[in-house]
């Protein structure tokens, strides 16, 4: 029995309706969840005395995320919308936000306590206070790119002026793929952000 967010359903259906989507692995019905809930609707479930909560978390890395909390171990899975090696993947084209992703920080850090273990899709364990420095990278990049963006410069002019620089040396695993991958998702973001 597979569970998961109805946007995650979603487009696996519209990925098997797409030209070539036979061919798609995803799409075999047999493999689409069968159990989906929505943002506002988390799902609880008590397995051998363990109490887990799967919680929708508004877009952030895709517009499907879910955290996993496993209450008696003090654990979150918290996925993709955290990374700690390399800049921060917004998946736009896939529901991401980077609006989503703020706000899905902020609610990892009031879910938590200062011992939760918090696992994230890519990289190692972290703690609450891990996300502090990760989110203040991410306002203080986004608004140089919007900054660039009122001032008039294309992406090219943005990702040229490496708004990343300051933070480059101290994220691990980042290189300038990753630094001008996040930085052209900011871009569109802001670029976009009407229209969704």
């Amino acid at each position: 029995m597979i569970l998961a967010r109805e946007e995650l359903r979603d487009g696996m259906v519209r990925t098997a309706k797409s030209p070539n989507g036979a061919t798609n692995p995803l799409s075999d019905p047999a493999g689409w969840p069968a159990i989906t809930y929505g943002m506002g609707a988390p799902v609880t479930i008590r397995l051998d005395g363990e109490t887990v909560e799967l919680i929708p978390v508004r877009a952030a890395h895709t517009g499907g995320d879910t955290m996993i909390r496993f209450v008696n171990a003090d654990v979150i899975m918290i996925g993709d919308f955290y990374r700690n090696y390399g800049y921060p993947f917004i998946d736009l084209a896939n529901g991401g936000s980077l609006k989503g992703m703020l706000e899905a920080l902020d609610q990892t850090a009031k879910l938590a306590g200062p011992n939760t273990k918090l696992v994230p899709g890519h990289g190692t364990l972290i703690k609450r206070g891990d996300l502090v420095p990760y989110r203040d990278m991410i306002v203080t990049v986004a608004e140089r790119v919007k900054t660039a963006i009122a001032e008039g410069k294309s992406l090219q002019d943005v990702i040229a002026s490496k708004p990343t620089a300051d933070y480059d040396a101290k994220l691990a695993g980042s290189t300038s793929l990753s630094a001008n991958r996040f930085v052209t998702e900011l871009y569109e973001d802001v670029m976009y952000a009407d229209l969704k």
